[in-house]
């Protein structure tokens, strides 16, 4: 069999997809040799690969979740960001509490952008709950992770489905993972100040996707099959998502298998 490197894409919220697109891979007896991760795509590339359990992925999701039901672009207090935020971190604690990069199970790699370099990091090696922070910092909403000595930001701004690090690196069979649908709803009436704001991010993270893949020729790309999109972390929204992420799989199953026995 050839080796199989997964690219798990940003997007929010959106990210939950990944566990349905896993669990399928899973049933399907897919084998996984690497996999790459960008923001939300970082967090549960990061978690799978440390653990290969995806019950408990699904039981980790779920319990933040039902402790921190947020949309990411709202308005809060000062006082309420930074709470947020250690949340967040004191959830990454309990996930990955001292955990490296050596100890996955898979291997993974997670980038994120040098805010002084202007380039993206890869980051394989050292604290993976540190990295995991850093690669899905998205400015405006979380303070940058100062990291490998460098200032460090959410790694979907220039590479949100990091296919290219699993082709650097010789994985034959790439199959990267689009969170994205392309699509945008009409505004009912005059956009608010935070409608503008998620649209303007949401677009910006559409196009730079279709770009990113566009530099790889030879890979399979896995799109999730949303009944609806929300920017909103819920349960309701999370088991959507799963389903989403699961059609999505299933629909490109045998192209995987065909791929991998070429």
């Amino acid at each position: 069999m050839k080796k199989l490197g997964l690219a798990l894409g940003g997007g929010g919220s959106l990210g939950l997809a990944h566990l349905g697109i896993l669990r399928v891979l899973e049933e399907n007896n897919i084998q996984i040799d690497c996999i790459s991760g960008s923001s939300i795509g970082a967090v549960v590339g990061a978690h799978y690969s440390l653990y290969k359990d995806l019950n408990r992925l699904e039981e980790d999701a779920f319990s933040f979740i039902k402790e921190n039901r947020f949309s990411l672009f709202n308005v809060e207090t000062v006082i309420e960001r930074k709470d947020r935020i250690k949340k967040i971190e004191l959830f990454f604690d309990d996930v990955f509490g001292d955990h490296k990069f050596e100890d996955c199970k898979i291997p993974f790699a997670c980038n994120a952008l040098d805010l002084e370099s202007g380039e993206t990091v890869f980051l394989n090696k050292g604290s993976l709950k540190k990295a995991v922070l850093a690669s899905m910092s998205i400015p405006g909403v979380f303070d940058p992770v100062f990291y490998w000595g460098n200032w460090l930001v959410d790694g979907g701004f220039l590479d949100p489905i990091p296919l290219d690090y699993l082709y650097t690196n010789n994985y034959e069979v790439l199959v990267g993972v689009d969170l994205h649908p392309h699509k945008f709803s009409e505004f009912s009436k005059a956009p608010t100040y935070f409608e503008v704001v998620q649209r303007s991010f949401r677009i910006f993270e559409s196009k730079m996707s279709l770009a990113c893949m566009d530099n790889i020729h030879e890979k399979i790309v896995i799109r999730p099959k949303y009944d609806k999109v929300r920017d909103l972390f819920s349960i309701e929204t999370a088991k959507s998502y799963m389903e989403a992420g699961r059609k999505g799989a299933l629909e490109q199953i045998e192209e995987i298998r065909k791929a991998l026995e070429k």
